[in-house]
């Protein structure tokens, strides 16, 4: 009966003594271990200045290689207009268009036996020679027309063979169905356009749908080189500025056992890589400006040495006034 009422209660052969507790217990590195630890860190440190120097100096002989280009290209361009029409034979239509893609789709019955075979079956068709004017683009330039949209086949002519229904199982897609425009950026050799080598040293072989001038193309283009030159500055600065802080840390492991004064280096250090990081990414930067545009690249050296000419009036100020 006792056994009912308390099954969990002990037995006269049970003890106590089956429970039993778990202590784990952790050391904390020693000084001398910390102090290791933050020599690891310098030099991961120094590694990692010496990646984002390199990657903030290529990306800005990018960016300047890019910008000369874009300047060149703008300077020569001329504007050329009217697309030849694409003819499709199977369906007796004609658009202009440079590409035309037919898509196909059959029903199946469901229980019964159906073709295997389609009559007509989804394509994709390529003008073997497409023209701006009178200039042949080259195959690149015509792979870079991919935006296709519906054209109403009930706007063109039926086709000859009387079997084919022109209902809405055919597509034609362009970006204007009647009167497609694209605007190109490509170097004439002849009745071929063809990529265009800038004594800068880029390539220029653009293509947009739609009508622009070639003002706002080469927009287009500097504000995708400023996008990507902007991206790659800041994980530059990232980069060194975490590099700083694996040089400074052995200060803060060094004050790291006085608890009032660690958290007033640490402030002072961070603050201390902040500004070091940005003047040196503002340093590698201008270097690369400096060629192509001077002024540009003293303003930035400017802004670069502005922390130190601070720090040094400051420092003057207080010699001064302790002479006194």
């Amino acid at each position: 009966m006792y056994r009912r009422q308390y099954p969990d209660a002990p037995g006269p052969g049970s003890s106590m003594g089956d429970s039993h507790t778990r202590v784990s217990y952790r050391r904390n590195p020693n000084f001398f271990e910390r102090i290791g630890n933050s020599l690891v860190g310098i030099l991961v440190g120094i590694a990692l200045l010496v990646v984002a120097s390199c990657l903030l100096f290529w990306n800005e002989g990018r960016a300047v290689q890019t910008a000369k280009s874009l300047d060149e290209g703008l300077s020569i361009v001329v504007s050329l207009e009217n697309i030849d029409s694409l003819l499709d034979p199977t369906y007796n239509i004609r658009v202009n268009a440079v590409k035309l893609r037919r898509t196909v789709e059959m029903y199946q019955w469901v229980e019964h036996e159906s073709k295997r075979s389609m009559p007509v079956t989804s394509q994709m068709q390529t003008a073997d020679v497409v023209h701006v004017g009178g200039f042949e683009l080259s195959g690149g330039l015509v792979g870079k027309i991919t935006d296709f949209k519906k054209i109403n086949p009930s706007a063109m002519s039926p086709p000859s063979d009387p079997k084919i229904q022109m209902l809405e199982g055919v597509y034609y897609h362009s970006h204007y169905p009647l009167q497609p425009q694209v605007s190109i950026i490509a170097r004439q050799i002849r009745h071929r356009l063809l990529p265009f080598q800038t004594v800068a040293g880029d390539v220029l072989e653009m293509l947009y749908t739609g009508r622009l001038s070639p003002k706002e193309i080469f927009g287009k283009e500097q504000q995708q080189n400023t996008f990507i030159t902007w991206g790659v500055r800041f994980g530059g600065w990232l980069l060194m500025f975490v590099g700083f802080g694996c040089l400074t840390s052995i200060i803060t492991t060094l004050v790291d056992w006085l608890p009032i004064i660690r958290e007033l280096v640490a402030a002072g250090v961070g603050i201390m890589n902040l500004a070091f990081s940005i003047s040196l990414s503002l340093t590698v930067i201008a270097i690369g400006w400096i060629t192509y545009r001077p002024l540009l690249g003293m303003a930035l050296l400017a802004m670069a040495a502005t922390p130190f000419i601070m720090s040094k009036f400051r420092s003057n100020r207080m010699d001064s006034r302790r002479n006194v």
